[in-house]
């Protein structure tokens, strides 16, 4: 009898047991069969994987549009197989029958690399050259970034006052901020040139341009076309020099004597545009040769220290000033009062 019992018992026991390994295959089955892609739906979809992911935020997206049937199955997996992986940034072609395995695959081929890369602007380059730039790099296409920061919508005021658009070569010559950027592959050029324009919004506050203008008599426009043009006559000067070579052109212009600046780099910008067939109209407006005063715009992108030499002009009676090579490799900058000592300081330096 006890015998019986324990027969009985040992029955259910195993029952029991099989019972709970039935249940728990039926209840894995799906997960299994969602690994190894059996028996799952054919759907594909775009994934992109956006700055700042995490694995598991990823894994919550994958279960929410069902290319996974759960994030935290999924999430153990790939810790246990790939321990070392990392998405990359990017947008991917997935399907909901894809294995786990196919689903490592794809995630290490993007349909759309968002990959992020270092693009430096140094000072003094122009639209053309930054454009030219972010191309090399991947970013976004040199023709759609001139497009964009000639016509784009953006919501800054400086932009907005801008008022002779169809004047100038490049609306947006001056203003996107000279840096080092870490931009995403693929992106859209429009937020690239938001981001410089960011960049040079911040700039303008803190070090107070707008302030320094309004005691100056001048808009910003001017200030930054200023800034362009001592970037390209006194880019790596001393402070010292800066400022005497923004008190020239500043004299220049307030003096009766002078109708016209006469700054070369002016015309090699006028000359740029009119090989990128700008009209001659357009040219006369930039070379400073032909225009009274400033030019219709900047003639590069300025870094902070030309803008704010540029408001900072030193005082002087400098009308003049010429650069020489020193013994460094350097320039030295030589000021004169007027056209009869320039000449004799030029010829004394032999640039005359």
């Amino acid at each position: 009898m006890k015998k019986r019992k324990i027969i009985v018992s040992l029955t259910i026991i195993i029952i029991a047991l099989l019972a709970v390994v039935l249940a728990a295959v039926i209840i894995s089955k799906p997960y299994v069969n969602d690994k190894n892609g059996v028996s799952q739906q054919n759907k594909e979809i775009s994934y992109e994987v956006v700055l700042n992911y995490t694995s598991d935020s990823v894994a919550s997206d994958l279960e929410k549009s069902g290319v996974v049937k759960s994030g935290k199955y999924f999430s153990r997996w790939l810790r246990k197989n790939y321990p070392d992986f990392e998405y990359s940034l990017g947008i991917f072609t997935l399907n909901t029958n894809m294995s786990y395995e196919q689903m490592v695959t794809a995630f290490k081929n993007p349909t759309v690399d968002r990959s992020l890369v270092k693009v430096c602007i140094p000072e003094g380059k122009r639209v053309v050259d930054i454009a030219k730039a972010l191309e090399e790099n991947g970013v976004c296409s040199a023709e759609s970034f001139i497009n964009s920061q000639n016509k784009d919508d953006f919501d800054y005021d400086f932009v907005r006052k801008i008022d002779n658009v169809e004047s100038r070569g490049y609306r947006l010559e001056g203003y996107l901020f000279p840096a080092t950027y870490d931009l995403q592959k693929n992106t859209e050029a429009h937020k690239v040139v938001d981001d410089m324009l960011l960049a040079f919004s911040y700039r303008v506050q803190s070090n107070g341009w707008e302030e320094k203008c309004k005691r100056l008599g001048i808009t910003l426009d001017e200030a930054i076309t200023m800034g362009s043009i001592i970037e390209a006559e006194a880019s790596g000067a001393s402070d010292e020099d800066m400022g005497n070579v923004s008190g020239v052109f500043w004299n220049r212009i307030k003096s009766p004597a002078f109708t016209m600046l006469q700054s070369d780099p002016t015309v090699f910008y006028a000359d740029l545009l009119e090989e990128k067939g700008f009209s001659k109209s357009i040219w006369k407006g930039y070379t400073t040769y032909s225009c009274k005063g400033l030019p219709t715009g900047a003639i590069n992108c300025p870094g902070e220290k030309t803008v704010n030499a540029a408001l900072s002009p030193s005082k002087s009676n400098y009308y003049y000033f010429f650069s020489v090579s020193d013994k460094t490799g350097g320039s030295k900058y030589v000021f004169a009062t007027d056209y009869d000592e320039f000449e004799s300081l030029a010829i004394a330096a032999g640039v005359m």
